[in-house]
């Protein structure tokens, strides 16, 4: 059994192992970019440090939610995530052989929580090398102003 923070995106459930957030958050003031690829929401402090924002939904073409909450990843920090419909940290139990069908990298494994299936979800892994460039180049733009 893992600890799974669980939230739902246009009625699919995804979740993260707990080990993978740093911390949850409301979403702030953003400053938006001009050029920007629309997988990008912007920058937006949280603690004393300026994230750029990942719109989850749209590096997987779902719909756009309307309440926003922002997830910082514990293994890195040159980016934040927006999610939506945090349902809460659940115990699950997760089948990561079965993920190796899909040749998806950020796919992890498949659990249940209340007879759904929930998408575990690498936070490592989500991104692109081409979007993490992308990203990098910006924190580094956005630390010149």
């Amino acid at each position: 059994m893992n600890k799974i923070l669980i939230f739902c995106l246009d009625n699919i459930l995804f979740g993260v192992n707990i080990d993978q957030v740093k911390g949850l958050g409301k979403l702030g003031k953003t400053k938006n970019f001009t050029e920007s690829p629309k997988w990008i929401g912007g920058f937006v402090k949280y603690r004393d440090s300026v994230f750029p924002l990942v719109k989850f939904w749209e590096l997987l073409n779902l719909e756009t939610p309307e309440k926003k909450v922002l997830l910082l990843p514990a293994a890195f920090d040159y980016c934040a995530f927006l999610i939506s419909g945090v349902m809460g940290i659940y115990e699950l139990e997760t089948d990561r052989k079965s993920s190796r069908v899909y040749s998806l990298p950020y796919l992890s494994g498949f659990g249940t929580f209340e007879k759904k299936i929930v998408l575990e979800i690498e936070l490592g892994n989500l991104l692109t090398e081409n979007q993490k460039r992308t990203i990098k180049k910006l924190n580094k733009e956005n630390e010149r102003k």
